[in-house]
C-alpha cells in the first residue's frame, strides 16, 4: 500500500503518528489527562502542541457526538493565529476539513470537518458567551495568561473568569471533555495560577531554547535582546509563572482590572513624561519616555465617576544616543499629540530640555520641569494610590513599562526609568488640575464687588 492509496482520514491519522515521533516530550500531554495546561516561552512550540493535540482528539473521537471550540484572547486571535498560522488547525486537519467553501467559514469563525463535526472560535475577551449552549467534546484555551482580568460590566467579575466557570465549563459536557490550554504565562494571572495549583491539572514547561532549530536566528536574537538579563527573562523564555512581589506599589491585577476597554479616550491634556539616563552614548541607561494624558469627561469605566481619570496611552523608551533619545521624545509628543514634555530638573533635565528643542528645532514643544525634591517612595505612592482607586488606565499593554511597575519596591534598591517618567507625567497632570479646580474654587467665593 502506498500513501495514495490512503483515504483522506487515514492520511491525517498518519500525520497524527509522525507528530508523535517528532514532538518533544514536553509538547504531547502525558497519559490520563482532563486538563492540560501547556506554558512555555516565546517561539517555545506551544501554540503547535495545542493544535496538534486537539487535532489528535478529533480524529481519534467517534464522529458525530459533538463539537469542539478554540478560545483564544479574542475571536481574532482564535481565527488568525489558533486556524490560519502555519502551525494552526487548518494544517494539522488537512484532508479532514469539508472541501470548498463549505469547510472553514472565516467570517463565522466555524471549522466544518468531514465527520459531521464543527470547531467554534471564539474570544474570552467577552466571556465567550458564544460557546453557552454547545455541545462540546474538547476545548483549547490558547494564551490563557492574556485572558482579560477586568470585570465584567453587570456580573463584578473577571472576563477570564467568565469565560472558564461559566462558557466553557456549561459547554464542554461530551466524552473525552477536555481542556487544552497554552500560553506564555503572565505575572500573577489568577487563571495560570489556579491550573498550577490544581493537583488535577497536568502541566508542562516549554523554553524557547529547545525549539531554537525550528525559530530564524534572527527572531531568537530579538528575543534575547529584549528579554535576557531582565526580570521578565523566565517567563518570557522559560514559561515560569512569575508571582506577585511582596511589598511591591502596584500589582498586575490592578493594572488590569482598569485597563482601557472602550474607543480610543478623548484627552483634553497630554504630558510626556522623561526620566533620563546619565551618560551620551548607546552604552547609558535607558530613558524613559511615557506619555499620559487626563481623560475628558466622565470615564466609561463608571469607577469615582466626580475624579479624574488619565490615561496611559504609549511607552517611547529606550537605549540611545543622547540625540536619538531627544528625536524620540519629539516623535513621542508628535504621535500622542502632546501638550507638554515633562523632565526632571535634578538629574540631567537641563540637557534634555537643550537637546529636545535642538531636535524640535521649531519651538513646538513646551518643557517643563519635574522636581525630585522628595524621595520616590514619597513621589510613587500618590500615583499607585490613583491606580488602586481604578483612576489610571492603560490603553494597550506595556509590558517593559508593566514589568517595572510590578517588580519595584520602596527597598528594591534600583532605580526604575520608565516608572520615572510614568510618575513625572501623572503628578504634573495631577498637580495642573488640582490648580485649576482650586483657582475656580477661589474665584466662585470671591465678593460680587470683586467678581
Amino acid at each position: 500500500m502506498t500513501p495514495d492509496d490512503l483515504s483522506d482520514a487515514d492520511k491525517v491519522r498518519l500525520r497524527r503518528l509522525l507528530w508523535r515521533e517528532k514532538a518533544r516530550p514536553e509538547q504531547l500531554p502525558p497519559d490520563g489527562w482532563t486538563t492540560w495546561l501547556c506554558r512555555g516561552g516565546r517561539g517555545s512550540g506551544k501554540t503547535r502542541a495545542g493544535a496538534e493535540t486537539l487535532a489528535s482528539l478529533i480524529v481519534e473521537s467517534p464522529p458525530g457526538e459533538g463539537d469542539w471550540a478554540v478560545i483564544a484572547p479574542t475571536f481574532g486571535d482564535a481565527r488568525d493565529v489558533c486556524i490560519e498560522s502555519e502551525g494552526g488547525l487548518l494544517r494539522c486537519l488537512a484532508g479532514y476539513v469539508q472541501p470548498g467553501s463549505s469547510g472553514w467559514n472565516r467570517s463565522q469563525g466555524q471549522l466544518h470537518l468531514v465527520d459531521g463535526s464543527t470547531v467554534f472560535c471564539d474570544g474570552a475577551d467577552d466571556g465567550a458567551y458564544r460557546m453557552q449552549g454547545k455541545n462540546l467534546r474538547g476545548v483549547w484555551c490558547d494564551e490563557v495568561g492574556l485572558w482579560r482580568r477586568y470585570r465584567a460590566k453587570g456580573s463584578g467579575r473577571p472576563w477570564w473568569e467568565v469565560a472558564w466557570d461559566e462558557s466553557i465549563a456549561f459547554a464542554l459536557r461530551k466524552d473525552p471533555a477536555k481542556i487544552i490550554a497554552t500560553g506564555t504565562p503572565k505575572r500573577g494571572h489568577p487563571l495560570v495560577k489556579r491550573l498550577l495549583d490544581d493537583p488535577l491539572v497536568a502541566s508542562s514547561q516549554l523554553r524557547t531554547i529547545d525549539n531554537i532549530r525550528n525559530l530564524s536566528k534572527d527572531r531568537v536574537d530579538a528575543l534575547l535582546a529584549r528579554f535576557e538579563g531582565t526580570t521578565l527573562a523566565p517567563q518570557e523564555l522559560e514559561g515560569v509563572f512569575l508571582e506577585d512581589i511582596e511589598g511591591a506599589l502596584w500589582v498586575q491585577r490592578v493594572i488590569d482590572d482598569s485597563r482601557w476597554q472602550w474607543d480610543p479616550p478623548r484627552m483634553s491634556r497630554v504630558y510626556i513624561g522623561v526620566d533620563p539616563s546619565g551618560g551620551d552614548s548607546e552604552t547609558s541607561g535607558e530613558t524613559g519616555i511615557v506619555a499620559a494624558g487626563l481623560i475628558k469627561g466622565k470615564c466609561p469605566c463608571g469607577e469615582r465617576p466626580d475624579q479624574a481619570h488619565y490615561a496611559v496611552v504609549g511607552d517611547c523608551s529606550l537605549k540611545a544616543s543622547a540625540m536619538v533619545r531627544a528625536r524620540a521624545v519629539v516623535a513621542c509628543f508628535d504621535t500622542h499629540s502632546g501638550d507638554k514634555v515633562i523632565g526632571e530638573r535634578n538629574y540631567g533635565g537641563d540637557l534634555v530640555k537643550a537637546l529636545v528643542e535642538e531636535a524640535a528645532k521649531d519651538g513646538r514643544v513646551p518643557f517643563d520641569y519635574a522636581h525630585a525634591s522628595r524621595g520616590k517612595e514619597i513621589r510613587a505612592e500618590p500615583v499607585a494610590s490613583m491606580y488602586e482607586q481604578g483612576r489610571v488606565h492603560h490603553v494597550g499593554v506595556f509590558h517593559q513599562l508593566e514589568d517595572q511597575l510590578v517588580t519595584w519596591s520602596p527597598d528594591g534598591g534600583w532605580s526604575p526609568d520608565r516608572l520615572d517618567a510614568l510618575v513625572w507625567a501623572l503628578t504634573k497632570l495631577q498637580t495642573k488640575r488640582r490648580s485649576r479646580v482650586q483657582r475656580s474654587s477661589y474665584v466662585g467665593r470671591l465678593p460680587e464687588r470683586l467678581g
